[in-house]
């Protein structure tokens, strides 16, 4: 079987012919497919907490990274639609157990970086070059819980935030040459006459609509008992440019200090906003609506439910066109279905009967559907007794539109980015993140469902750079790849069935009409021969 992709830009085709695998042959809820056993029974790992599924190989499909037995690093490759995930490596990392993972292209080469760290342990920042992985680290010196990476000073170069458990949280700026070095752009301290303790989940995004990246930090610190300690008040830091911020968690109403482990954000009612879903350890979780882009107001039509929790993301699990909200913890994973107008079917039979403690979610099989990888650690950051699972989404009815951005003047990975999607039904808006919730990380790809529709308007990309660009002409169920001030790509499949080889070289045609053409392995003509290497099989 064949299995290969074509990019074309508004000017030129390039097609990139990645890879042979030769075979010889003689609205829905959310509804997902435990595939472990079948597609990862030889590689079992054990994760810890933090995880990740991003794209690691440049193919626009999304692949796993974890953390086995909480010190191993290990990749796995996916295939895509043709589905199948491979172990490329595996890099020992520390002593104890990683507590938090983020990534991002720190030095704009078109690779990934995976920065992790843990208990007073060192940052390792490891790369992924041809398949391997080496690292490079330093030291941090403080209890590692929650991290992101970010454009803090918008100068093109991914920085890197990490909380702090047993003190206030830092600050790494980078130098534009990938490196990372603590600055004190933010005085966590500020009116606080604590030791600036119990920071855990983290998340960088736009909550009053300037297109400046803010900070929301969740805090929890154990013993505390007064609610009006500043140990365990979430914070909010609101960026006012030029790396100034200041602390309004209770100008918005995100000041809660009922011990919050997380706090997810997302256009949960597609107005445009970014609403909030606070997950508290010994209180109901708190839903929140954004008003203007001024307040966050509770929402009682919302879901009530108290469980201790220890992830929460907001995806669009089924294309309805509703943000779901999912978390993870104590009681498993509890899933809270959109049903529009802030309304909320909570689903707890979807994954089981394990208890993920925590997940990761990217679209593994390049189907439009986002997949869920589960983390069945227990007790909290210890591996447990039971392998890591893989959650299949079972694709409806409904139909998608996946993007990926790459940055120019902005950084490479787009983080920051803001993505409104126009169809006849609304707009839905995305911002691209670079970790969130507690030491996990999810997809940069950002995949937007149009229900029962596949009409789309046009998608316009706000740069964290400033620059505003609008793409028409979109189909739905197709992956594009959009170039900050270049060019938008549609990622489509040379051939979309297996193909029978029979030992003679295979033609490749690309579509007509196109100005020039361009194959990865530098032929610009519209049709080219590829041979395949011998292979020689055996019949049971």
């Amino acid at each position: 079987m064949i299995n290969s992709y074509l990019y074309f830009c508004r000017c030129t085709l390039a097609i990139l012919f990645w890879s042979f695998v030769v075979v010889f042959t003689g609205s829905a809820q959310p509804d997902f497919e435990n595939k472990t056993r079948l597609y990862k029974k030889s590689f079992p790992t054990r994760s810890v907490i933090p995880g990740g599924i991003l794209d690691l190989d440049g193919d626009l499909i999304d692949d796993i990274v974890v953390i086995d037995k909480g010190i191993w690093l290990k990749s796995f490759i996916s295939s895509g639609r043709h589905f199948a995930i491979k172990l490329t490596d595996s890099l020992r990392l520390a002593q104890n157990s990683e507590i938090t993972l983020a990534a991002g292209d720190l030095n704009n080469d078109g690779t990934p970086e995976i920065i992790t760290s843990g208990e007073y342990s060192l940052i390792n920042v490891s790369s992924f070059i041809n398949n391997k992985i080496t690292k490079k680290a330093f030291q941090s010196g403080i209890y590692a819980q929650g991290s992101n990476t970010i454009d803090i000073n918008n100068d093109g170069w991914l920085d890197y935030f990490l909380t702090n458990d047993d003190g206030p949280s830092r600050i790494y700026l980078n130098d534009k040459n990938g490196n990372l070095v603590l600055t004190p752009v933010i005085d966590f301290m500020k009116g606080d006459t604590t030791d600036g303790s119990g920071n855990y989940g983290s998340v960088w995004t736009d909550v009053n609509g300037d297109f400046l990246p803010d900070l929301s930090i969740s805090k929890c610190r154990a013993y505390i008992t007064r609610a009006d300690d500043p140990r365990r008040i979430n914070r909010l830091y609101i960026n006012r440019g030029n790396s100034f911020f200041e602390e309004k968690g209770a100008e918005f109403g995100l000041n809660s200090g009922e011990q919050s482990w997380v706090t997810a954000f997302g256009d949960l009612d597609n107005d445009g906003d970014q609403d909030a879903f606070v997950v508290n350890h010994y209180a109901p979780h708190i839903l929140l609506e954004n008003v203007a882009n001024q307040k966050f107001v509770p929402v009682t039509k919302g879901p009530s439910i108290s469980s201790f929790g220890f992830q929460a993301i907001m995806i669009d699990l089924d294309n309805d066109g509703f943000l779901d909200i999912v978390t993870a913890g104590v009681d498993g994973v509890i899933i809270f279905h959109n049903q529009g107008n802030m309304t909320f079917k909570n689903l707890r039979d979807v994954l089981g009967p394990n208890l993920p403690r925590s997940l990761t979610s990217g679209d593994l099989n390049d189907d439009g559907f986002p997949d869920i990888y589960a983390h069945i650690n227990e007790p909290i950051n210890l591996p447990g007794l039971k392998d890591d699972e893989l959650w299949l989404n079972k694709p409806n009815q409904n139909h998608f539109i996946k993007l990926n951005l790459e940055g120019s003047k902005s950084n490479r990975s787009s983080v920051g980015a803001h993505i409104t999607l126009f169809t006849p039904k609304g707009r839905q808006v995305r911002y691209v993140k670079g970790g969130e919730s507690y030491g996990i990380f999810n997809s940069f790809q950002q995949i937007f469902g149009l229900g029962t529709s596949d009409k789309i308007d046009s998608v316009r990309v706000r740069w964290p750079s400033g620059t505003t660009e609008t793409f028409t002409q979109l189909k739905a169920d197709n992956t594009y790849f959009i170039q900050e001030a270049k060019c938008i790509t549609p990622h489509l499949p040379v051939y979309n069935d297996e193909i029978i080889w029979k030992g003679n070289a295979i033609s490749l045609v690309a579509p007509t009409g196109y100005a020039s053409y361009l194959w990865n392995n530098g032929s610009t003509t519209s049709r080219i021969e590829t041979n395949i290497p011998k292979v020689f099989c055996q019949n049971d």
